[in-house]
Order: structure tokens, then sequence, then C-alpha cells
């Protein structure tokens, strides 16, 4: 991320007439722009709201663990902290002073995240309606759909990153799912090349395990399109800014199905890759060593 914007014109726009973000921007939480952070304004996660983070090696990682709080930077943002209907801090939702959350809250310092977790700040916000803010029907509810929502993209976003450890483990066991050479046969014991024949059939079904898990990443239930973009679509136009939905609990149910559906198959295809990791490759890497130590032995001697 890069800063090009102007700290006057980003600066205390105010939300309601801000447009979505193309890109991060670089948003200063004082006049000389020393404390800031990067802002995404109407993000696919949150088009009624914004995700800050700081980044880091700008001077922009001061803002965490320091004293700046959740209120200098909705001010910062042009964000009425009492139009927030929730916040999402260190991967746990909160519910805003809109939906009947602590007004405390905006005087929360921004703390310090600890190792593997995302330092992003996102945060809803209630759309205003004639006359004031929309009344908050079925909030309970819209707010555990939102928590599921948000669930639903950090599991995406892993399965993406599984998906590819995944295809790396099988290219290094089909690399490793080899005959043996003249030299390995001629120094292997008998016993050596029936482990070797054992070794290879772990191979081959580590690799179909993988094989499988991919495919249901890429084919399966949780890639159908149309629910996924049911459930987006549910989520923008009515949950964000909270219009009636018809049965409500139901949809909350389909939600977290989806959502639980994707975490399954998160632990399936994390399972698939620590039993090849230790069933396939440190299996048949071990019988290679062996093998390579009675060659390297009958070479020195």
């Amino acid at each position: 991320m890069n800063s090009t914007n102007d700290p006057a014109a980003t600066a205390r726009v105010p939300f309601a007439v801000r447009p979505a973000s193309a890109t991060w921007e670089w948003l200063p939480l004082d006049e000389s722009g020393t404390s800031h952070v990067w802002a995404w304004f109407r993000p696919p996660v949150a088009p009624q709201g914004a995700v800050f983070r700081p980044a880091e090696g700008d001077g922009s990682e001061g803002v965490v663990g320091g004293r700046v709080t959740l209120g200098s930077v909705l001010s910062a943002a042009g964000i009425d902290a009492a139009t927030v209907s929730a916040w999402m801090l260190l991967g746990v939702m909160y519910p805003g002073p809109a939906s009947g959350g602590a007004a405390a809250m905006v005087e929360q310092l921004i703390p310090a995240p600890g190792e593997g977790v995302d330092p992003s700040i996102t945060v809803q916000v209630a759309v205003p309606a004639m006359g004031g803010l929309m009344p908050m029907a079925n909030d309970s509810v819209y707010e555990t759909i939102t928590a599921h929502w948000m669930a639903v993209q950090k599991s995406e976003s892993k399965l993406i990153s599984l998906r590819k450890q995944l295809a790396g483990m099988m290219t290094r066991l089909n690399t490793l799912n080899r005959d043996l050479n003249h030299e390995e046969k001629s120094h292997a014991s008998r016993q050596d090349r029936d482990d070797w024949e054992d070794a290879r059939r772990w191979l081959r079904n580590a690799v179909s395990g993988l094989s499988r898990y991919i495919k249901a990443f890429d084919v399966g239930d949780t890639r159908l399109a149309g629910k996924k973009d049911w459930l987006q679509k549910i989520y923008e136009d009515c949950v964000v800014v909270r219009q009636p939905i018809d049965n409500p609990q139901a949809v909350e149910s389909e939600f977290e199905f989806y959502r639980k559906s994707l975490m399954n198959l998160e632990s399936q295809m994390s399972g698939a890759l620590s039993h090849a990791g230790q069933e396939g490759q440190t299996r048949a890497q071990g019988v290679l060593a062996q093998i390579a130590a009675k060659v390297r032995r009958n070479r020195s001697g």
C-alpha cells in the first residue's frame, strides 16, 4: 500500500457522502499525519462500513498498543460513533452504540494484536432513515448473522491458503513417488525394497486424499455460487441496512449452516495436509534416507 492521497482530501469527509474505496486509502489521525491508519471504505465485507488497519513499517504501527482510540479513528473517517451498529476488533464482534452496545467502546485503546491475529478493525454503520436512525428490527438475529458472515470471510481466506498448500504437497509427494535408481537398488536390502513399496502406497493414498479435498474446494457444495450470492445479497440488502426479512431465524440458520460447512471443509483440508506430511512425505523420506546411508557407506568403504 502506497500513500498517494492528499490528507486534506482523505480525512474528515462525512461518511454518508464518502464513496466506496477502490484501494486502501491513507487516513491521517492528526494534522501532521504522523499517526495514521489505512482505510477501506464500504468494502464488500462491510458495504455500509469500513475496515481500518495499521501498516507495518511506515510509522503507523505505533497506532496499536499506543494511545489511539477507536473514537479517534472514527472521527478521522467522518463516522459518528452513535451510528456504529457493530465493531469487529481482533476477530471479536461487539455491538455498537446504534445496537445498544456500550458507548464507552469509543474510548477503547487499540490493542496490539497477538501473533497471527489480524489487526484489522471492521466497523458497521447503521443507515439513517427519514427523521432519524432506521429501527433495529430483529437486531439480535441480525448481529448473529453478521458474526456468521464475518467468520465466513475469514474461513474463505484460510481455505484459499490451504488449497495452495495441498497443491504444493501433492507436487512434492508425486516427485517422491519414484522407482529406486540403479545404485539404490544395488545397496538396498529386501526389507528396504519392501519398505519403499509400502511407502509408495502411502504416497499414492495421501495424494488421493489431497486430490479429493482440492476437488471439494474447487467444485463442492461450499463453492456453489448461487448459495453464496444469495447469502451475500441478503446480508448487504437487508442485514446491513436493517431491512425486514421474512423468517429471520431461518435465514440465520442458513448463514450458520454455510459457516459450519466452510469450517468443516477447513478441518478436513488441514487434516489431509497433516496426514500427507506425516504418513506420506515423512515416511517416504525416512526410507530413502535409510537407503542413501547404505549407498554412502558403500562408496566410502
